[in-house]
């Protein structure tokens, strides 16, 4: 499928995506085309991994960050601004293992004014995540190097920023590696700081071999409004591919012990394949999650889920939107997207190699 097409092709059809009542969700009016943003060559996957980078040079204007992870193994940045063109501004490239098959902001880890990134590199030996600072001539020279104390465990397969879930003023970034412990899993949280360093300051453990915890990680914003950052961490695989997601509230001395834990319908369903904060969609003032469940090992139409956070937050989903036909893999990415004051728009996208 060609640039083109799967952007037309995304817009209509995310048009026509109902919720369980059978009412539209979006208007095909809030999509047009913009720019489109294009690899080096073939086979490289650009586009797998994409993020916002938020304002990495300090111009005032939020940026981008897209992955290319096989072959080349680059991770581009592109800086926003009014007549925002597509030549990368910034590339960044690994040293062999996957580099950029997972990227993010990392908000400004060592908040000296400008946002910084955090790109994976989980294959190899040993994997590896690495921090970009932002500056107003940013390089392609990382300033922190997290890796794995263990071989083959994939540390680096996803990353976010965390928000601050320590509540001392600098954001700090979350980091999966779902093969650990015979595919477990383990989900790594570091804090920021001025002079941050690469040791993990929270370690969050799966409950099962083979549920691969840590395969989707994200900040879940203040889901419970006690004005530190929370954490929301996926294990697809969990029982027989069901899925499973889990809420890790922060705190002045934050736990590894799970205050919400959310599970799938069924079997195969792979709920927590993606996982994202959603914003505060009802405007209730409490942060909301999204989860996807693809459902493609079902050979059925995919999901994505919306939990409300509150002041007690439950596990029950309070608006499930459902794709239009099996195997478009609806929810295999969820993110969110602010559009205007209190207002939020959540994206399911098709991912498209």
């Amino acid at each position: 499928m060609t640039d083109t097409s799967m952007t037309s092709y995304f817009k209509s059809n995310i048009s026509n995506l109902k919720d369980e009542s059978g009412s539209n969700i979006f208007s095909d009016s809030i999509f047009s085309d913009s720019l489109v943003l294009n690899g080096e060559a073939t086979s490289n996957y650009f586009g797998f991994s994409v993020s916002n980078a938020g304002d990495v040079n300090g111009d005032g204007y939020s940026d981008i960050i897209v992955g290319a992870y096989f072959n080349i193994e680059r991770a581009y940045i592109y800086f926003g601004g009014l007549t925002m063109d597509n030549i990368a501004d910034v590339t960044l490239s690994g040293t062999g293992g996957y580099f950029g098959f997972s990227v993010s902001t990392a908000g400004d880890v060592n908040r000296d004014g400008f946002s910084d990134v955090i790109v994976g590199q989980p294959a190899g030996f040993i994997g590896s995540a690495f921090i970009f600072y932002g500056g107003s001539s940013m390089n392609s020279v990382p300033d922190v190097t997290m890796m794995d104390e263990n071989p083959s465990t994939f540390f680096g397969l996803s990353v976010s920023d965390a928000g601050d879930v320590n509540g001392d003023g600098y954001p700090d970034v979350i980091i999966g590696a779902d093969f650990t412990d015979s595919r477990t899993g383990r989900a790594y949280i570091y804090f920021g700081s001025a002079t941050m360093d690469n040791n993990a300051d929270v370690i969050l453990y799966g409950e099962s071999t083979y549920s691969e915890f840590g395969w989707s990680v994200s900040t879940a914003g203040d889901v419970n409004n006690d004005g530190y950052s929370d954490v929301i961490v996926g294990a697809d695989m969990y029982n027989n591919y069901t899925g499973k997601c889990y809420i890790f509230y922060g705190g002045t001395i934050m736990n590894n012990i799970a205050d919400v834990e959310m599970t799938g319908e069924r079997d195969h369903n792979l709920f927590g394949y993606s996982v994202s904060t959603a914003g505060d969609v009802n405007g209730d003032g409490y942060s909301d999650v999204i989860v996807g469940g693809d459902n493609r090992q079902r050979y059925e139409v995919g999901k994505a889920f919306i939990f409300y956070g509150g002041s007690s937050m439950n596990n029950v989903p309070d608006v499930i939107m459902i794709g239009e036909a099996t195997n478009y893999s609806f929810g295999i990415s969820v993110s969110c997207s602010r559009r205007r004051k209190r207002e939020t728009v959540i994206q399911m996208l098709l991912l498209v190699l």
